[in-house]
């Protein structure tokens, strides 16, 4: 099966450990998803993409970031902050459990791209959205040695 812009099933999947690697830049060994491969192949695939990205971090001009499939989840163990509505389309407000302990609100597209940074903050805060496009934005709250992401959904 071709996708346009690989020969075969092989090549698409390859990419897709790359791309894994590349983007949370973590090894894409041991994952379950095969895509219709057999095992072997896929582990190879995996092992192939892994290697070739995370040895050479500097060669392919990646500068890590730290973040993991965890960061993600709507349902993360971390209480420190709330932000609602999710998804938005105009304004979200953002609530600080322990606000003094934060320094920063960063909002970033999903590659990275910091379209707000604001120092002072509130224990709840309120951003104009609006002039965001529709997609996924990631909320980043910092203090001194943690960062605190959870995405956002703008409609």
């Amino acid at each position: 099966m071709c996708d346009w812009n690989h020969p075969s099933l092989k090549g698409s999947y390859l990419m897709a450990c790359t791309i894994f690697s590349t983007v949370f830049q973590e090894s894409s060994i041991g994952n379950t998803y095969y895509a219709d491969l057999p095992e072997e192949d896929a582990s190879y695939f995996q092992t192939v993409a892994s290697n070739t990205v995370l040895d050479s971090l500097e060669l392919w001009n990646i500068t890590p970031t730290y973040i993991s499939f965890s960061d993600f989840s709507q349902t993360s163990v971390n209480s420190n902050f709330k932000i609602f509505p999710n998804p938005a389309s105009e304004l979200i407000n953002i609530e600080l459990k322990n606000f003094a302990n934060f320094q920063q609100i960063i909002i970033t597209d999903i590659t990275g791209k910091i379209l707000l940074y604001q120092n002072d903050l509130e224990s709840n805060t309120t951003i104009d959205i609006s002039n965001f496009k529709a997609d996924i934005y990631l909320v980043k709250l910092q203090n001194d040695n943690k960062t605190y992401i959870k995405k956002i959904i703008v409609k």
